[in-house]
C-alpha cells in the first residue's frame, strides 16, 4: 500500500498475460463505482503500456503528459498524486504498479521508496510465474512418460526404483507397490553398474522372461543427487509389432509391396504430384495364362513363376520407383518423374527378360506378361482413375495377342 499522513491510498497492479496485454489482477482503496473502470485504467490503458515499454516510472501530475483525459483521471479517481511503476525483470516486462494518495503530492522520499520495492516484486512475479510453468510442464512430461509404450523405472543411488510409469508395471506385471522399492537388477539380471545400454533378458514377475533393450540416463533430482532414468523396451512385443505391419505392407510370397502399401503409397504421390506439377506412370502387368502354368505344373510351379516375374521387377526398376503385387498374378508399378516412352522402354525390357525360361524342378517353364499404362495427370489424377485407365489399355494388350504393352494414350486411339 502507499499510504499518506491521513491514511488514505489507492493502488493497483496491472500484470502482463500471454495474448491479452496488460490486466488487472489486483487493487486497493478504489471504491465500487470506481473499480468498475479499473479494468481499462479509466480508458488510459495506453499510458500503462507506454510505461512498462520506457522502463521508467511515470509521476503524475507530470508535465511530460498533460490533457484533459490526464486530468479527468486525477480527478475521477481523487488522487492529488500517482506513481505508475514498471515491474521490469532483465528484458522481461511483467506488468506495472500504479501507487497514489488522495492527499500527499508527488515527493523524491516516495519515488525513492517505489524504485527500491519494483525490484523485489518483479522477481517475486518472475519466480511466481515460472513455478506456475514448472508445474504445468512438470504435468505435461508425467502425461508424456504416463502414456508412453516403453517401460520408464527411476532408480536412487542404491539401484533401488523409485518410480515406475504405467508401462513398465504392465510389461513386467507388477503393481506400483510392488515394483517400487525393488532393485532394478531384480528384472533387469543382466544389466551392469555404470551400464549406458544394454539389452537381455528381462524377468517378468511370473518368472516368465522376455527380451528386452535399457537405455540408462543419468540425472539430477536436486544439486549432488543422482538418479538414473531406464528405458526399457520390450523386443518381443516390438517384433510382434514389426511382423504385423510386415503382414500388413508386404506381400508374404513375392515380398514386394502389398496392395494396401500400393493404394497409400500412391495417395500420397498423388496429391504430391498435383501440388508440384509431377508427372509419373502408373504400370499394371499380368502374366499370361498364369492358370494354365498352375494347371500343368501344380501350384508350386505357379509361386515360382510369380516369385520370378517379382525378382525382375525389381531388378529393372530403379529404388525410387514402387513395385507391388496386388493379387494373384497382377502386380503394379509405379514409375515417378517419367515421360510415356521412358516408361514404355522399361516395359518392354521387362517383357523381355520375363520371356526367358524359368527352371523348376528341371522343368522349362516360359511364360510372358502383358501390360498397360497410365500416366499422371494426363489420363488421371486419383488412383482409381489412373487404375481404370490402365486396366483397359492391359485389356487390349491381351485382347491383341499378349506380351505386349499398351497405354491409355493408345488405347484411346485404337477406340
Amino acid at each position: 500500500a502507499y499510504l499518506d499522513a491521513s491514511g488514505a491510498s489507492l493502488g493497483c497492479a496491472f500484470l502482463r498475460a500471454p495474448a491479452a496485454g496488460l490486466v488487472l489482477r489486483s487493487h486497493l482503496g478504489f471504491r465500487a463505482p470506481l473499480a468498475t473502470d479499473l479494468p481499462t485504467f479509466f480508458g488510459r490503458q495506453d499510458l500503462l503500456e507506454r510505461v512498462l515499454a520506457s522502463g521508467t516510472t511515470l509521476e503524475l501530475p507530470s508535465s511530460s503528459v498533460q490533457g484533459e483525459d490526464i486530468e479527468v483521471l486525477m480527478t475521477r479517481t481523487d488522487a492529488a498524486s500517482m506513481l505508475m511503476v514498471p515491474l521490469v525483470i532483465r528484458d522481461e516486462r511483467l506488468g506495472v504498479l500504479v501507487l497514489g494518495s488522495h492527499r500527499c503530492a508527488s515527493s523524491t522520499d516516495r519515488l525513492r521508496v517505489a524504485e527500491a520495492v519494483r525490484g523485489p516484486i518483479a522477481q517475486a512475479l518472475a519466480l511466481s510465474r515460472t513455478v506456475a510453468e514448472l508445474v504445468t510442464s512438470r504435468e505435461a512430461f508425467r502425461g508424456i512418460v504416463d502414456s508412453t509404450s516403453d517401460g520408464i523405472v527411476v532408480t536412487d543411488a542404491s539401484a533401488t526404483i523409485t518410480y515406475a510409469n504405467p508401462a513398465s508395471l504392465e510389461i513386467f506385471g507388477y503393481s506400483a507397490g510392488e515394483l517400487i522399492g525393488r532393485a532394478i537388477g531384480k528384472i533387469m539380471p543382466f544389466m551392469e553398474p555404470g551400464g549406458v545400454r544394454s539389452s537381455g533378458a528381462g524377468v517378468r514377475k511370473d518368472r516368465t522372461t522376455f527380451p528386452s533393450a535399457v537405455t540408462v540416463t543419468p540425472f539430477e533430482d536436486a544439486p549432488g543427487h543422482v538418479l538414473h532414468a531406464h528405458l526399457i523396451r520390450d523386443l518381443g512385443k516390438q517384433e510382434t509389432l514389426d511382423q504385423l505391419a510386415m503382414l500388413v505392407n508386404r506381400d508374404g510370397l513375392t515380398e514386394l509391396c502389398s496392395r494396401r502399401r500400393f493404394e497409400e503409397h500412391m495417395a500420397s504421390r498423388l496429391a504430391e504430384a498435383q501440388r508440384y506439377k509431377i508427372c509419373g506412370a502408373v504400370v499394371l502387368l499380368d502374366v499370361d495364362r498364369f492358370k494354365q502354368v498352375n494347371d500343368e505344373h501344380g501350384h508350386q510351379a505357379g509361386d515360382a513363376v510369380l516369385k520370378s516375374v517379382a525378382d525382375l521387377l525389381r531388378r529393372y526398376t530403379r529404388t525410387s520407383d514402387l513395385v507391388a503385387r496386388l493379387g494373384g498374378d497382377e502386380f503394379a508399378v509405379e514409375l515417378p518423374h517419367t515421360e510415356i516412352a521412358g516408361a514404355i522402354e522399361v516395359v518392354r525390357k521387362l517383357l523381355e527378360a520375363v520371356r526367358a525360361p524359368i527352371t523348376w524342378r528341371d522343368q522349362s517353364i516360359q511364360v510372358s506378361v502383358s501390360a498397360g499404362i497410365a500416366m499422371y495427370p494426363q489420363d488421371g489424377t486419383t488412383l482409381e482413375q489412373l487404375v481404370e485407365a490402365a486396366d483397359a489399355a492391359l485389356y487390349q494388350s491381351k485382347r491383341t495377342g499378349r506380351n505386349r504393352v499398351n497405354t491409355a494414350k493408345m488405347n484411346r486411339g485404337a477406340a
